[in-house]
Formats: structure tokens, sequence, C-alpha cells
């Protein structure tokens, strides 16, 4: 491993993001929160359990540095990246059943909004809430590259907070999509439902 998973470890035993030793520190409003943490150990605890049993590497696109994960990613000033691609269009690079696990946490929100019109301001779309479904056909083509029992993972951010907090979401060069778990489950999850099993969907 590394020096970050040697930190992760001392804050969440096992890279379980559901168990720190200090929950109390999963608080925004602190200074010293491990929500940070807790996003990154995340990322890890799928990484190895997955990629460890299946004896093959995962693939992790945009997010670098996952232990036994390629990356690719279309920016090359990304350090740790081994295939410079575009992410939307992965899964043209590998044939089908190429890995066991596929983590899509930066790539899915930065695929471009085809609901609404491209000359939208990031204010209009401020106001406007896209249901963001056309992301369902990319994630099926990313299915594909799942082995059968494959784990497609990701963290989103959480509309609600994003909005609350003012945060200009869908300017250029930030996410272009995103949902609450509420509408992601019904927008997202279930159409894809004969292409993916829900296993966790959590609001941590």
């Amino acid at each position: 491993m590394d020096a970050t998973a040697d930190t992760l470890l001392d804050l969440f035993p096992n890279f379980d993001y559901r168990q720190p030793k200090s929950p109390w520190l999963l608080d925004y409003r602190l200074s010293n929160n491990i929500t940070g943490a807790q996003m990154t150990a995340f990322h890890y605890y799928w990484a190895v359990g997955v990629c460890q049993s299946a004896q093959m590497p995962g693939l992790s696109l945009v997010t670098p540095r996952l232990p036994y994960c390629l990356c690719v990613s279309s920016d090359p000033k990304r350090e740790g990246v081994q295939i410079f691609a575009e992410p939307k269009t992965a899964w043209k690079l590998f044939e089908p059943g190429s890995f066991p696990l596929l983590v899509v946490s930066a790539a899915l929100p930065l695929l471009p909004c085809e609901t609404l019109p491209q000359a939208a301001t990031p204010e209009e779309r401020q106001r406007a809430r896209c249901n963001g479904n056309e992301v369902v056909k990319t994630m099926t083509q990313w299915a594909s590259l799942l082995i059968p029992k494959g784990v497609m993972i990701g963290i989103l951010l959480d509309e609600t907070y994003a909005r609350e907090g003012g945060w200009n979401i869908f300017s250029k060069g930030s996410p272009q999509h995103a949902w609450t778990p509420e509408r992601f489950e019904k927008y997202i999850v279930k159409p894809l439902g004969d292409v993916l099993d829900l296993m966790e969907l959590d609001t941590l």
C-alpha cells in the first residue's frame, strides 16, 4: 500500500468507511473533520476487497491512485493516470467483462448534460431540476466492462446540500449532474434495474 493507506487505516480499520474509530469527526463543521478521508476509505474498501478477491485489476474513471486499479482520465495534468482518454467512452477501450470493479465517482457527475439546452447558463441550470437520466445509457455501456458479479461504485454530490450551500455546480468544469438520493434512485437506479443490481445506496 502507501502512506495514504496507512493514514486511512488509522481512521478506518480495514478501510471500513462505515466504522470510523472517531465517528464524532464525521462532521463538516469541525476543522479536523474526517469526511474527506471517509470518501477515500470508501474507494479503498471496495478496490482492495473486490480486486483482491477477483485477482484482477479494477478500472477507475478519473479518480487516480486507487489500489489495484487502472485509471482513465482525459486530463493530461492529472498524476497517477495510466490511460489518457475520455471517460465517457472508456467502454470502447476494453473488451466486455474485463474488470471486477468500476469506479465512477468523479466521472459520472461530469458527463455532459443533454437534457437542458446547451446554451443554458449555469444560473438557468441551477433553477431547472434536470433528471440527468441520459447518463443511464453511458452507465449501461460502462457496465458492459464488468465481469459477472462485478461491482460499480460511486460517491456523488447530494443536490440538496449543494443548492443550500449556494454552490454553482453547473458552471464550466464543475459537475453537470447532481441528485438527491431519492431522485437518483428514481431516475438512474431504477432504469438500470435490468443491468445492475443495487447493493448499497447510503447517505453517509
